[in-house]
């Protein structure tokens, strides 16, 4: 008996036979006899903790979990010991090896305990493993899928609570920044000579840099407005939870987010620079040069996504505000944001829609009306935000967003002085095409003109004269001349029409303090003629239409010839009725009449006021 226990002991003493005993442990679950070999043992030759530690991060799975709760919570347990006990550099290359084969997210979670130890444990910080480590935590993060882009509005939106993939994304998320908060406070927790608080610059940049990829992906695509206490909504989501940590870590290891935008968008194009540069030269793009910084020699960018989030979170929910100075304008704010304001609205996904509209309404309201100088629009970003909400106003499927657009749109034109309106509609009548938007643009137009009448300020008078001829050349101006589609066009004709007739009601032809009355010879030639033409052919056009369409009706099924179908994208399109073509037919006439209507009245007020100039 007692030979048996001493060639127990032998086998024990012996690296491999014991690494033999705890390995056959493990595969079949003994989680008594691992208790034994590992805990109880307290065995310290460190020959096998490498192999023993990679073994059992592969055990500490949902399944085993599940099925083996006691089992599992043992692999936990001897993990715990071995980092405690051994040589951090080596556990973390053991952990980190078996990265790749993770097989679902308890794995995920239940070695970022240990892999925080491990890091923890280093004598002084290793930047590199600390980068190794972070990236390799957010690649387990990012390579989830996103949740589905459900068009949600008002209080549809908590529905995102309940998606699963929004739930799992937002349980790793706090994971990964629960795994970070060490790393974070002792990298900020550094003091100057003067006692203010400086962050280790390696460490803060590596840190920064992943929290910045969080805001990325996932948090800019959920919802990270804060409960509305006015619907008393229920506490705060995880994704607002999650995308207020993060901000406050980001807090903790930058004074200033501007500076922080500044140097990320430095480093973006240090690196396409340094790419293309090795493009150029024939090198390989994936050669890495030692001498660079830990930051620099990783090429993945930071995305204009991570950064226009932050900013959403910071200027429209408030967060971390104390790293913003107090010493930019609100016209700076406004031409900092820009750039990525629009990189919000060029997106589909409505809740990155939804943040960039929130994030223009946010900087605008610290904006007087009439502030901005006509100097701003020499940086063409103010059209091109403009040409963006359009796209919001017209396409975005949420009818919350679109109001919110419109009004946002309105808003950023009356922000600037009357120089600077009146030159914004000049580039929106040119560039724009969309009917319904120039059609509104002349009505906001009609509204400067009314308010310039009615206005004795001398500011006012850039929208008369010849300003206001420019803009009339291009507001009456017909695409094809008399082939022009009219239904297509309508919104446009209509408003222009009706613009027409309000200026020659508004301003009588003796005073002509517009300057519309000198060019009417123009109006009638260039517009109102062809339009009279283009009215008659598209009248005549429909109505012979509509008596082709009942005299097929009419005709036996024999004689009607072959049916004729559409196809779009390989799909069939559904036949419309010969009911519905008949109304759609009438609608077409009726807008032709009430084109040439609006056309007489015109002519009646220009020879009305023409009499009363003459008496």
């Amino acid at each position: 008996m007692e030979d048996r226990t001493l060639e127990a002991s032998a086998k024990l003493d012996n690296p491999d036979l014991l690494y033999h005993q705890i390995k056959e442990c493990l595969s079949s679950k003994d989680a008594e006899g691992l208790t034994t070999y590992v805990l109880e043992r307290k065995y310290s030759d460190q020959t096998i903790f490498f192999d023993v530690a990679s073994d059992i991060v592969q055990c500490l799975t949902q399944a085993n979990l599940e099925e083996n709760p006691g089992f599992f919570e043992t692999c936990e347990r001897c993990l715990k010991y071995l980092v405690q006990t051994g040589k951090p550099r080596l556990l973390l290359l053991a952990i980190l090896e078996n990265w790749g084969y993770l097989v679902d997210d308890t794995q995920f979670k239940s070695v970022l305990g240990p892999l925080r130890d491990c890091l923890l444990a280093f004598p002084k910080p290793c930047q590199v493993s600390l980068k190794d480590s972070v990236q390799a935590v957010y690649s387990y993060v990012s390579q989830i899928k996103l949740p589905e882009d459900n068009i949600l509005d008002g209080d549809e939106k908590q529905l995102l609570d309940c998606d699963p993939t929004v739930i799992r994304l937002m349980d790793l998320s706090l994971a990964m920044l629960s795994f970070l908060e060490p790393f974070v406070e002792a990298a900020s927790s550094v003091k100057d000579a003067s006692g203010r608080r400086q962050s280790l610059p390696h460490q803060a940049t590596i840190l920064s840099k992943h929290l910045l990829l969080l805001l990325n992906r996932p948090l800019i695509y959920m919802d990270l407005a804060p409960p509305d206490v006015a619907k008393k909504m229920r506490a705060k989501t995880e994704s607002r939870v999650c995308a207020e940590s993060a901000v406050s870590y980001l807090e903790k290891l930058n004074v200033n987010f501007f500076s922080l935008v500044e140097q990320t968008v430095a480093n973006n194009m240090n690196r396409e620079r340094k790419k293309n540069e090795k493009e150029k030269n024939g090198l390989d793009i994936g050669q890495e040069n030692k001498e660079e910084s830990d930051d620099d020699d990783d090429e993945v960018n930071i995305s204009n996504l991570s950064i226009s989030c932050l900013l959403y979170l910071v200027f429209t929910e408030h967060q971390g505000l104390d790293s913003v100075p107090w010493v930019y304008s609100p016209h700076h704010i406004l031409e900092f944001c820009l750039p990525y304001i629009i990189y919000l609205l060029d997106r589909t996904e409505f809740l990155i829609l939804y943040k960039g509209v929130h994030l223009l309404i946010t900087c605008l309201q610290n904006i007087e009306s009439s502030s901005l100088s006509i100097f701003y629009l020499e940086d063409e970003i103010y059209v091109q935000l403009l040409s963006k909400l359009t796209r919001v106003m017209l396409y975005c499927p949420v009818a919350n967003i679109r109001k919110l657009s419109v009004n946002v749109f309105t808003d950023m034109i009356k922000k600037f002085e009357c120089p600077g309106r009146c030159r914004l509609y000049e580039c929106m009548f040119a560039t724009f095409d969309n009917p319904g938007i120039l059609g509104y643009c002349i009505q906001l137009l009609k509204e400067e003109l009314n308010v310039c009448l009615q206005s004795e300020s001398v500011d006012n008078q850039i929208f008369l004269g010849n300003k206001l001829h420019k803009l009339l050349r291009l507001i009456l101006h017909l695409p094809n001349a008399e082939t022009t589609d009219l239904l297509q066009n309508s919104d446009r004709i209509i408003s222009a029409m009706n613009f027409v007739r309000y200026l020659a009601l508004r301003d009588p032809p003796h005073l002509n303090v517009t300057g519309f009355w000198t060019l009417l010879p123009e109006v009638e030639k260039k517009f109102l003629t062809p339009m009279q033409t283009a009215v008659d052919m598209s009248r005549a056009h429909y109505k012979l239409e509509l008596k082709n369409m009942k005299n097929r009706e009419s005709q036996p099924q024999e004689e009607k010839g072959p049916e004729v179908t559409v196809s779009i994208r390989n799909q069939q399109t559904p036949k419309m009725p010969p009911e519905r073509q008949e109304k759609d037919i009438n609608v077409a006439l009726n807008m032709f009449d009430v084109m040439e209507s609006l056309m007489c009245r015109i002519r009646e007020i220009f020879q009305q006021q023409q009499q009363m100039t003459d008496s």
